[in-house]
């Protein structure tokens, strides 16, 4: 991700699968559920004084162990702890790519729709963009950061999907879509509002600057 992150000073996220990690040193000792995962954290994390991360173990989809380690903040101290909210980043994306195949596989839309198709009063512009072309980053849209930050909305700034949206649609694409690979967040806020127009669910708020404005979308 080209943008800079918005997290705590000193905070990093970290996806851990804990129970599928090997780590002989860490699981051979004690046959202990959470004992081990917990000897995996520390090793994963060996300073508590330093950068660290939240862990959780998951079972037929239920949490049954979690924990943090490491400051959330360095300048204050603050540790990292199980309920610690972490900016969910670009991790989301995936999800959302997921969510339209799955449609797609439903017959509910299809990769070469035309993004014109899923807005209620499209420009001109996004009747050459297809669902593939966001996707794939290969839309041309600028990302929706930069041109709220060119309308003075810094990026700690609250913000929500609808704002995020409009900026993008009052744009044009920098390239012809279809021709070249370009990094945007906006290409998955779009597939957000997508997967909503078509399914009938909002999802929860995907575009609060200031917490989770990359969740469902970046």
């Amino acid at each position: 991700m080209h943008r800079r992150p918005s997290y705590t000073a000193g905070a990093a996220m970290i996806l851990v699968a804990l129970t599928g990690v090997v780590t002989p040193r860490a699981y051979a000792a004690d046959d202990d559920r959470a004992q081990r995962s917990a000897a995996v954290l520390r090793e994963l994390v060996p300073s508590p004084d330093g950068p660290g991360c939240a862990a959780a173990v998951g079972e037929r989809g239920e949490v049954v162990w979690e924990a943090g380690r490491g400051r959330a903040d360095l300048a204050t101290g603050r540790a990292i702890t199980s309920k610690t909210v972490f900016d969910m980043a670009s991790n989301s994306k995936q999800f959302t790519a997921d969510a339209v195949l799955l449609l797609a596989g439903r017959h509910q839309l299809s990769l070469d729709d035309p993004l014109s198709d899923f807005l209620d009063d499209p420009p001109a512009w996004t009747r050459q963009v297809t669902l593939g072309d966001l996707m794939r980053h290969t839309s041309g849209i600028p990302d929706y950061q930069d041109l709220l930050e060119a309308k003075g909305v810094e990026v700690t700034d609250p913000a929500g999907q609808p704002e995020a949206i409009a900026a993008v649609l009052a744009s044009r694409p920098e390239d012809p879509p279809g021709k070249r690979f370009s990094y945007s967040n906006s290409n998955y806020v779009l597939l957000a509002h997508v997967v909503e127009k078509v399914t009938g669910s909002r999802s929860r708020p995907s575009c609060s600057r200031s917490s989770s404005l990359r969740c469902t979308c970046a």
